[in-house]
């Protein structure tokens, strides 16, 4: 079968899906990062859950914390640059408007969804590494 070509509007289309559906999971993944370790550390003594394991999920939890911290920038730095262009594009009475890929709020924008992915899979691996050590 020969490959399909995409439009641009398909690959826009593919790229905010899966965008969507990555920041998704990186707040689920952060957020069961950072339960666990309040269960962990906070929790009552059970007796299934050594106090070290706690202790030893604090700095992946921390990454974690800085994960959704990224997440919400991302989106800030979104509708900051969505705003200005609607605002910009109104303005010049115009029906649509062309996106700026060198613009600081759109980089922002990256920038903040990279680094949210690149914090993410360091505080995954450094979990699973705790993890695997301590049991």
């Amino acid at each position: 079968m020969p490959p399909h070509l995409a439009t641009i509007e398909e690959l826009r289309k593919d790229l905010a899906a899966t965008s969507q559906i990555l920041s998704e999971r990186s707040r689920v993944i952060a957020l069961g990062i950072i339960g666990i370790w309040w269960s962990a550390h906070w929790g009552e003594e059970t007796g299934h859950i050594p106090q070290q394991i706690g202790d030893a999920l604090k700095w992946p939890a921390f990454l974690s914390i800085a994960v959704l911290i990224l997440d919400f920038l991302q989106y800030v730095a979104g509708y900051a640059e969505t705003f200005h262009l609607h605002r910009a594009t109104e303005k010049a009475g115009h029906d649509s408007a062309s996106i700026d890929s060198h613009a600081l709020l759109y980089r922002a924008r990256m920038w903040f969804f990279i680094g949210k992915l690149i914090v993410l899979g360091t505080a995954a691996i450094w979990f699973i590494v705790v993890v695997g050590m301590l049991i």
